[in-house]
């Protein structure tokens, strides 16, 4: 008889956490086709393994953000995952944190 692997759908896990050292961030606002207004912000991060977008609407974004400059090593907590071609997107929610672990300035000084 032959055996396959299978697995649980629910124990699939739904979000993940990332670190790495943040090479630029940004901001997109516009407005809709609605006439409803929309703001994104996001970064990109950097490790040893490549790089990868973190996006989120910009209300979601805790107060770190606004704190966070280019070479700071960061890490996130609670990331959903998106992809788009061969891009690989973290998915920043309200449920997400950013937590900066070391700026540029005191690990150069």
């Amino acid at each position: 008889m032959d055996t396959f692997d299978s697995s649980d759908l629910m124990s699939a896990q739904a979000k993940h956490n990332a670190s790495g050292v943040v090479v630029y961030r940004y901001e997109k606002q516009g407005v809709g086709k609605t006439g409803k207004t929309w703001h994104r912000k996001g970064l990109m991060l950097m490790d040893n393994t490549g790089a990868m977008k973190i996006e989120g609407w910009a209300n979601d974004w805790n107060v770190q953000y606004d704190l966070v400059s280019e070479g700071d090593v960061v890490a996130f907590e609670n990331l959903g995952l998106d992809a788009w071609a061969t891009d690989v997107r973290g998915d920043y929610t309200k449920q997400s944190r950013l937590q900066i672990l070391v700026r540029k300035d005191e690990s150069t000084a």
